[in-house]
């Protein structure tokens, strides 16, 4: 899942990605998706927020899915939990 903002996606060959997996493993901190026709999963899924990756560009293949505002707000609050002290 991409993660980065804008600014850095424009001004850089990077993003910044989380991985997500339909292999749900309910880790503290991640975030469970349940699939809709708003983010196109076809299964349940998790994204590990400590796994976190900037990946370039060129090897980035194709959006398959999105998350809504509501989400984003859960997905930042767990980023942020998970790097406070």
């Amino acid at each position: 899942m991409v993660f980065s903002g804008d600014l850095f996606n424009t001004h850089t060959p990077l993003i910044i990605g989380l991985t997500l997996s339909s292999k749900i493993k309910n880790f503290k901190g991640s975030l469970i998706l349940e699939p809709d026709p708003e983010n196109g999963l076809k299964e349940k899924s998790e994204i590990f927020t400590f796994h976190i990756r900037s990946i370039s560009k060129e090897r980035f293949i194709e959006k398959i899915s999105r998350i809504d505002g509501k989400k984003l707000k859960e997905l930042r609050k767990a980023l942020q939990e998970i790097l406070t002290y």
